[in-house]
């Protein structure tokens, strides 16, 4: 490698979101490690984001470009593709990092040269930038993991792959994960047809290439706010999306996902019973469409259906327990029961 080649590639795609930039920009000058380039591509923003970035257009650490709008996912490729480092942190426009995530994380990897990805706790902000208390924790795919987060560990791939499937991600927001830039000669890089889900497809194909090293110190932010493109669909639509990126999962790697369950797969939802009766149900009746008379109106269509299990929503929810988020970590444990999966290594 060049000796004028930086270690590590930020990568920071933006669209009209001119009024967190200036935090964005100087939690990446405020980094404690600072062999690092910088590559922005605008998507020919209107609200003064291109002019905002202009000013460091002389700046050696730094690269500039306008881009035709395709999507989120199209930017980070088209970034990736730019990036001389040889790891990758992708830094979207509205969230932020403290001074010691691209340290620590680097040093993370670096010690464990066979590991691609390092994966690190997060605070999730609103947009005053104030920390929301307890947010990140309570998500089911975190709080899964509980007592491994109090130090750091090292998680098996294979395992986090099926525990996707019940958990969700249990990383939150990309803005977690610095990324050695070879393992997207491995995964290829992210799909441009499935919406938001994209990062949650291409995180699953990883863990079939790697472990991941989690880092329990909160070394980066997530940001939370209306109109959030990541949070933009209804949870029905979200399934529907998920489970086209699993078809595709399926028809890539049929032959490793085959080899854990020991069984012929038709689809990965038949491995997790949360893709089908009342878990897809709820997520109709979640979907922010509907009024709330609706709601109930279809809620109690669902009690003649699966009245065990409304009973028991309805009973932990007066109780403040979520229900939902139960029943997801009880489906990852039988996942790892069935299926043999390795628990995470402490160190």
């Amino acid at each position: 490698m060049d000796c004028n080649t930086p270690k590590i590639s930020i990568l920071l795609p933006n669209l009209n979101n001119i009024s967190f930039l200036e935090e964005r920009i100087d939690s990446i000058f405020a980094q404690t490690f600072t062999d690092w380039e910088l590559l922005i591509v605008d998507g020919y923003s209107d609200d003064g984001s291109w002019e905002y970035f202009r000013k460091y257009e002389d700046c050696p650490k730094i690269q500039l470009y306008q881009e035709e709008r395709k999507g989120v996912y199209a930017a980070w490729n088209s970034l990736i593709g730019k990036a001389q480092g040889e790891y990758i942190y992708i830094a979207t426009s509205d969230d932020t990092m403290y001074p010691e995530c691209l340290r620590l994380s680097l040093e993370a990897l670096e010690s464990n040269p066979k590991i691609y990805v390092c994966s690190m706790a997060l605070d999730i902000i609103d947009d005053k930038s104030k920390i929301i208390p307890h947010c990140w924790e309570s998500r089911a795919g975190v709080s899964f993991y509980k007592k491994y987060w109090k130090t750091t560990h090292i998680r098996n791939g294979i395992a986090e792959f099926f525990l996707h499937l019940a958990l969700g991600t249990p990383h939150a927001s990309i803005t977690g994960l610095l990324i050695r830039k070879s393992l997207f000669e491995k995964t290829g890089q992210f799909q441009t047809d499935v919406g938001p889900i994209a990062d949650r497809e291409w995180e699953m194909t990883c863990c079939l290439f790697t472990d991941i090293i989690c880092l329990p110190m909160k070394l980066a932010t997530w940001r939370m706010r209306e109109n959030q493109a990541t949070e933009s669909l209804a949870p029905l639509e979200r399934l529907d999306l998920f489970n086209k990126s699993c078809n595709r999962l399926l028809s890539h790697h049929r032959s490793t996902i085959e080899k854990v369950c020991g069984h012929v797969v038709h689809d990965l939802s038949s491995i997790c019973n949360l893709e089908n009766g009342y878990y897809r149900s709820r997520m109709v009746i979640a979907n922010t469409k509907f009024t709330k008379m609706q709601k109930v109106s279809l809620l109690s269509k669902l009690f003649f259906r699966f009245p065990a299990e409304v009973s028991c929503e309805v009973i932990l929810r007066l109780l403040g327990l979520n229900y939902m988020n139960m029943r997801m970590k009880n489906e990852a444990k039988q996942l790892i029961k069935k299926y043999h999966l390795k628990t995470p290594v402490q160190f």
